[in-house]
C-alpha cells in the first residue's frame, strides 16, 4: 500500500497536481493507514474539541517539507465567509448566536422547538436509521427555507455500515 500511494503521489507530482487528501485519525497514527503523513509534503491537522460544554476547533500544521512554519495549535472557525485561522493573539473567541428564531415549516416540530422554530444560523443534523424519514425531513427544512428566499445549503451523505 505504501509503495502504491508513494507512485501515486508522485504520479500527480510530475503532472503539476496539487492533491488535497483527507484521512481519519488511527490509534497513535495521524491517519488510519499511518502511511499518508509519510509521502505528504504538507500535513495539517484539525481538532473538535468539548470541554466545559464549550466546542473549539483547532488547526496545527504538523508538517510542511522545505519550509519553516508555525508548529503552535491555532484556533479557527467556520462561518458564513468561510475559514478563518485566528492568531494565537486574539483567542478571545467571541461569536454572537442568532436569538432569531425561524419556522421549520412543520408547525408541530416547531412546537417541539419551543413553540418558535429553530435558531437562525444553526446547523441540524438529522440522524436516525435508513428508511426512518431523514431525507424526508431535511428536504422539508430546505423546502421551507427557500419558500422564505432564503439560500441554503443540504448535505446528504450514506455511509457503509463498516
Amino acid at each position: 500500500m505504501r509503495a502504491e500511494l508513494r507512485r501515486l503521489f508522485r504520479w500527480l507530482k510530475d503532472k503539476g497536481v496539487t492533491a488535497i487528501v483527507t484521512g481519519e485519525r488511527g490509534d497513535g497514527t495521524l491517519t488510519r493507514q499511518g502511511l499518508e503523513e509519510y509521502i505528504s509534503d504538507c500535513v495539517i491537522l484539525l481538532d473538535h474539541r468539548v470541554r466545559e460544554q464549550i466546542s473549539t476547533r483547532r488547526l496545527q500544521i504538523i508538517k510542511y517539507r522545505g519550509s519553516t512554519h508555525g508548529t503552535n495549535e491555532y484556533p479557527f472557525l467556520i462561518d458564513e465567509t468561510g475559514i478563518s485561522v485566528l492568531p494565537i493573539t486574539s483567542v478571545g473567541l467571541q461569536h454572537k448566536a442568532s436569538s432569531e428564531r425561524i419556522s421549520s415549516g412543520i408547525e408541530r416540530l416547531d412546537a417541539m422547538l419551543g413553540g418558535k422554530g429553530y435558531f437562525r444560523g444553526t446547523s441540524i443534523l438529522v440522524s436516525g436509521t435508513a428508511g426512518t424519514g431523514k431525507s424526508t425531513l431535511a428536504a422539508h427544512l430546505v423546502d421551507a427555507a427557500c419558500r422564505r428566499g432564503e439560500r441554503c445549503a443540504y448535505f446528504a451523505t450514506e455511509e457503509s455500515r463498516i
